[in-house]
């Protein structure tokens, strides 16, 4: 396995196990992890449907998407009420991506506060069904799986992957918000 790969797989592995790209802990918090766990509770991006796995500018597991699918339902999707909590939140959150371990930890309480019961067990499975995936993942690395490749000099900073995952996300917010609106 090419060293670079490996290396990328084990940043996959640390971004949804709750640490930072740098390796610094923030226990129970990654971008990352909440913008695909939030995406459950959203139909599904009919641009990513289009796009081969892997080439979605992000470094997901093979797999993720197809979890991410198995999980939504619309019974479960963002009411109004709570896209317009949620936006506020995430446009905060675009503008500082690598948020402090408190200020982590406090919007990963608000947006869990935000979730029904439904919503919040629904979201548990797919955690526990997530790692489970990654772990796999993480397994194989040995067996040539890796993360996407970039061309040399070409890969994206931290910053810039962070602030297009949030956009995305906060996208098809709006996107949910306009289906929700009273015509």
């Amino acid at each position: 396995m090419r060293a670079p790969a490996f290396i990328g797989l084990l940043l996959v592995v640390a971004a949804f196990s709750g640490y930072s790209q740098a390796g610094s802990p923030e226990p129970g918090f990654s971008v990352p992890a909440m913008v695909t766990e939030l995406a459950i509770f959203l139909p599904e991006n009919p641009t990513a449907a289009q796009q081969p796995e892997g080439q979605q500018g992000s470094s997901r597991p093979n797999g993720l998407r197809e979890l991410v699918q198995t999980h939504r339902d619309p019974r479960l999707f963002f009411t109004l009420a709570q896209v317009n909590a949620l936006l506020p939140l995430l446009q905060a959150l675009w503008q500082n991506p690598f948020p402090t371990p408190h200020a982590a930890k406090k919007l990963q309480a608000t947006v869990d506060g935000l979730l029904t019961p439904a919503q919040r067990s629904a979201l548990e499975r797919f955690r526990r069904e997530r790692d489970e995936l990654i772990a796999r993942a993480a397994q194989q690395a040995g067996a040539g799986a890796g993360g996407p490749s970039y061309p040399a000099g070409q890969q994206p900073s931290p910053l810039l992957r962070r602030q297009a995952m949030i956009e995305a996300l906060i996208g098809r917010l709006k996107q949910r918000k306009e289906e929700l609106a009273p015509q």
